[in-house]
């Protein structure tokens, strides 16, 4: 028997943080991501995060939540919509997790 396992590989939550947060602030009409008091809430609910985008691994589904500023002017179901896609497939293509939510929290709006 051959056995052709090499290792393991583990992905530090702050990296898929750092993959949410890049695709985040890439998208269109997305001014800013934002966070100090959603942070302190989520280590109140034992999630994991940095600046507006939070982490909970449950069942090997990865659930990330951001809290983002948008311009003024934009329409902002589409703007959320392009937020999840974007960090969805971010963190899909470059961990290969397979399964990914997302929730657009839109909690401000800049001119």
């Amino acid at each position: 028997m051959t056995d052709t396992t090499v290792g393991q590989v583990k992905i530090a939550d702050d990296v898929i943080l750092q993959i949410a947060s890049a695709a985040v602030l890439e998208t269109e009409g997305v001014a800013n991501i934002s966070g100090t008091l959603s942070n302190v809430a989520g280590k109140l609910r034992g999630k994991k995060g940095k600046k507006g985008v939070s982490l909970r691994m449950e069942n090997d589904i990865a659930k990330v939540s951001v809290d983002v500023i948008v311009t003024s002017g934009v329409k902002i179901q589409e703007v959320a919509r392009n937020v999840q896609q974007r960090v969805k497939t971010a963190i899909e293509t470059m961990t290969g997790l397979n399964s990914v939510e997302v929730r657009v929290n839109i909690i401000g709006l800049v001119a």
